[in-house]
């Protein structure tokens, strides 16, 4: 007779950014129908994080945990401890040298080596970290690089026959694409737009506002712009300079349309949207310096040359112009997507990991 073996995995995270990960491990985990509950604490969770000894043991004990992961950027050696002493097979993803020196003194490896030899595999940041855990006993087997981890990219939907609908209509013409701009950056992009038309006279600027769409489109009206409004149910003319969408819902549809995207909100407010969701599609990206809460998604990007970061609001035009040129974007483009996909990438090594080594097999 077959017997069911259910195991309770704890996902242990550190930040809100670790918390997004180990919410794409949940589902990821999960879809295949096996018996097992996920217990996820720290970040944005519901459940608070058990800190201390004595509360990592009852935390343990109350929910019947069998595997344990932790993600993140603080080690903690009272979890770690507990679970060598309840025999609980453990990994740990994200670390550094720094963070397992905090944990634990170098002079203290040999006191705490039990704890470390349960972790059954370690995916650290660089290789101080690897080389501190190789002296402190850890075979080198259990210890791998990680790179880049990021939640599962949600590759945005959109309707084929409406893009298809109005690619045809567009022909040939050049087009770019400011997402999430607000009332107040009318004024800039009209400029921006002038000067880039400079050098693709049928240019054609796509605006997903965050504001209102039909104040949005008065305001570019008023500056002596042809606008067409989506809310008015039209596609782009032949006339149309500039083409206001219905808000923010259609992302994937005009992240697809235009060969290029200005991050609205990095001159003041902070990036309107995550760049990884124009990148993954295939639209290279520009951007000031407010990158705030994308900083590490836009410097990644920046890195591997999928992106053009500006000085100031009034070289965007320049910029845009710069990206017309179709063989830099298809480069930049190539670049982005391959930035934007990597972390699912070591998304699906820890998830192979967790399979692995800290979930029984049913029986």
């Amino acid at each position: 007779m077959a017997v069911i073996v259910e195991d309770t995995l704890w996902i242990r995270c550190t930040s809100d950014e670790m918390y997004d990960v180990a919410v794409s491990l949940f589902a990821r985990l999960l879809a295949d129908g096996d018996p097992l509950t996920i217990v996820v604490t720290g970040g944005s969770a519901a459940v608070a994080q058990p800190k201390g000894d004595r509360a990592v043991a009852t935390f343990l004990s109350d929910h019947a945990v069998t595997g344990v992961l932790c993600l993140g950027d603080t080690l903690d050696l009272d979890a770690l401890i507990q679970c060598s002493k309840k025999s609980i097979p453990t990994g740990v993803v994200g670390q550094t040298i720094d963070n397992i020196l905090t944990a634990i003194k170098p002079r203290m490896f040999q006191r705490h080596r039990k704890p470390l030899e349960n972790v059954l595999f370690w995916m650290v940041d660089d290789e101080t970290a690897r080389n501190a855990l190789i002296s402190a006993n850890v075979s080198s087997s259990r210890i791998s690089s990680l790179g880049f981890l990021s939640p599962d990219t949600q590759i945005l939907a959109h309707n084929e026959d409406e893009r298809h609908r109005i690619a045809t209509g567009m022909k040939t013409r050049p087009s770019w694409l400011a997402a999430g701009a607000r009332i107040e950056d009318v004024a800039d992009l009209a400029e921006a737009h002038k000067t880039a038309a400079r050098v693709a006279h049928r240019l054609l600027m796509f605006v997903a506002p965050k504001d209102d769409p039909i104040a949005t489109a008065g305001a570019f009206r008023a500056l002596g712009l042809n606008v067409t409004e989506q809310a008015e149910g039209l596609d782009p003319e032949e006339s149309t300079q500039v083409y206001v969408t219905d808000g923010m819902e259609e992302m994937g549809l005009f992240y697809r349309l235009a060969p290029i995207t200005f991050v609205a909100g990095t001159f003041g407010q902070g990036a309107a949207v995550d760049p990884f969701d124009p990148a993954s599609l295939g639209s290279p990206v520009i951007a000031g310096p407010w990158q705030r809460p994308f900083a590490d998604k836009f410097a990644r990007l920046r890195s591997a040359g999928a992106m053009l970061q500006i000085a100031s609001i009034d070289r965007l035009g320049d910029g845009v112009a710069q990206l017309l040129s179709v063989d830099r974007t298809a480069l930049m483009a190539n670049a982005g997507w391959q930035v934007s996909t990597e972390g699912v990438e070591v998304l699906t090594k820890v998830e192979n990991m967790v399979r692995g080594r800290l979930l029984r097999e049913s029986m």
